[in-house]
């Protein structure tokens, strides 16, 4: 997390999959921007899990590409 500028930047090792549940169970954030995604599959989608539980985003942004959060569930991706 760089301080002030409300950024994450994931590390080989980081755990995806508690970001994911953590963001997922988070009642303030309004949207994800992503500049890049890890290329592990996996990762991703672990990450994703958690996400999806998420009420309050209301944006996802993937290297410019906007996504209205309803199709996160429709995303192949693990679903809760």
């Amino acid at each position: 997390y760089q301080s002030g500028m409300g950024t994450f930047q994931v590390r080989e090792g980081d755990d995806l999959g508690w970001l994911g549940y953590f963001i997922g169970g988070n009642e303030t954030l309004t949207r994800l921007i992503f500049w890049q995604l890890p290329e592990d599959r996996e990762r991703v989608e672990e990450f994703f899990f958690g996400v999806q539980r998420n009420k309050s985003i209301k944006r996802v942004e993937i290297l410019g590409r906007v996504f209205p959060t309803k199709s996160l569930p429709v995303m192949n991706l693990p679903h809760v």
